[in-house]
């Protein structure tokens, strides 16, 4: 085989000239079908695999079948693309709007959390005092209940007292009509006369008279009972 161009001989599994570069070998006019893609040959005006015809041009470059030109389907492609990116932008949009709106709402809702949190603890803080004063209540009431018990207890002891005080000024009258005025003479044999209840006597029978008519019987005042006499 030798160069078409510098016509040096070349071996026959070289694609190109090793001298001049120029390739030992013509490019194939065969065409691809469109329809199953295989090589149909040049003689060929079917494609010997699928019967489609080797003249047949792609549908983007034919308007017979109603489809688009190549241009139009690039400036088609072009407007999708376009069109695409507004829809993006306005999903985008919507989606920080949406965001915006979840961010106000989880405002709101710690705002009311909040303000039911402080309302609670009001709450709360109003019932702790409210109990605080039923307590002070409470206990002033006991304070006040004891003063008036003990205050009753004075008024009866002082009312027993001022009756013990009459009673002890009746004694006092009786004992000393009865010590001045009464002279009792056991019958013990003795010749002494005694005040009402003296112990100094060996006798439960007794004679009562007068101290001026002991005196003229001839008894005498006895010694323990009448010791402090004059």
């Amino acid at each position: 085989m030798y160069c078409k161009k510098c016509e040096k001989k070349l071996s026959d599994d070289n694609l190109f000239c090793p001298y001049c570069g120029e390739k030992t070998i013509e490019e194939s006019k065969s065409s691809i079908c469109i329809k199953c893609g295989n090589e149909i040959p040049d003689d060929s005006d079917f494609c010997p695999f699928c019967g489609t015809s080797s003249k047949a041009k792609p549908e983007y470059e034919t308007e017979s079948f109603g489809k688009q030109s190549l241009k139009e389907k690039t400036i088609d492609t072009y407007s999708s693309t376009d069109s695409s990116e507004k829809k993006s932008k306005g999903k985008i949009k919507l989606t920080k709007a949406m965001a915006a709106i979840i961010a106000l709402s989880l405002v709101i809702v710690a705002l009311a959390t909040l303000s039911i949190i402080q309302f609670v603890e009001t709450n709360k803080i109003a019932k702790q005092n409210e109990e605080t004063v039923q307590l002070k209540d409470k206990a002033l009431q006991a304070k006040e209940n004891s003063v008036k018990h003990y205050m009753d207890l004075y008024e009866d002891e002082k009312d027993r007292y001022e009756e013990l005080e009459e009673k002890s000024d009746q004694w006092a009258d009786d004992s000393y009509f009865l010590f001045t005025c009464i002279a009792i003479v056991y019958d013990d044999g003795s010749d002494y006369y005694h005040a009402y209840g003296c112990t100094h006597h060996n006798s439960d029978e007794f004679w009562a008279y007068n101290v001026e008519a002991a005196k003229g019987r001839g008894y005498k005042p006895c010694t323990y009972c009448h010791r402090y006499s004059s």
